[in-house]
């Protein structure tokens, strides 16, 4: 199956394109880093999965919500106090919003399926401002039209991914119908959005796997590491 054969690419952002986590591990570091200097590298280390896992169970954008649950499991280690909460949040944010970089190959992808006049469409959960400056960041918001851009946040809750609306309405938008588009994402939402929807679904397994319990209704069409296999294809 050649990607390139469909008329219409629609691209979630997060560790899809960008690379966000990353960058938010890293920002996660330096915060407990600089906030905690007598602690020492290797208890930072010996914790950071814990982080990790908070981070994941609260959901990546609650930062403050699972910091804080962090500091109270660690009290031992890290004294608990409102300003060093405060100075953890400014480092974390100062950082993450300057590490976003774009996988490799992501820019040549995207410029070859605009010389050969395919449509380019974003559909990603998140913030519109945090999720415009993640593609600003990384340069890559140059190749999608502002109509051609669409975030959960515009939607009602009930219609974002894993609702297969966001990419529908991608579809309508751009004017193609679903079976002439690909859907590219790296989670089972995406997938399961996708399939839905009635798009072809790409699944990025660089980061994530789809998930067992979901295989049934959000398995892709085709599984990719590198975008640098869409270039040879």
């Amino acid at each position: 199956m050649d990607p390139a054969n469909f008329d219409l690419h629609i691209f979630d952002i997060d560790d899809t394109l960008v690379n966000t986590k990353e960058a938010y591990w890293f920002a996660q570091e330096a915060a407990l880093r600089e906030v905690y200097p007598e602690v020492g590298e290797n208890k930072i280390q010996a914790l950071l999965p814990r982080l990790k896992w908070l981070c994941a169970t609260f959901g990546s954008g609650n930062v403050e919500e699972y910091f804080s649950a962090f500091l109270a499991s660690t009290s031992d280690i890290f004294p608990l106090g409102s300003k060093r909460l405060n100075a953890i949040l400014t480092t974390y944010h100062d950082t993450f919003g300057s590490q976003f970089t774009s996988f490799k190959h992501v820019e040549v992808y995207l410029r070859y399926l605009l010389d050969i006049q395919k449509k380019l469409a974003i559909v990603s959960n998140g913030s519109v401002d945090s999720q415009l400056s993640k593609l600003n960041t990384t340069g890559l918001l140059s190749f999608f039209i502002q109509d051609a851009i669409f975030i959960s946040d515009q939607f009602p809750r009930h219609l974002q991914k894993p609702s297969p609306h966001m990419v529908k309405t991608a579809c309508e938008q751009l004017g193609v119908l679903p079976d002439k588009a690909v859907f590219y994402g790296n989670s089972d939402v995406d997938v399961l959005a996708g399939n839905l929807a009635g798009t072809t679904t790409a699944h990025f397994a660089k980061t994530t796997k789809i998930s067992s319990e979901l295989s049934t209704y959000s398995s892709p069409d085709f599984t990719f590491t590198s975008w640098s296999e869409f270039l040879t294809s």
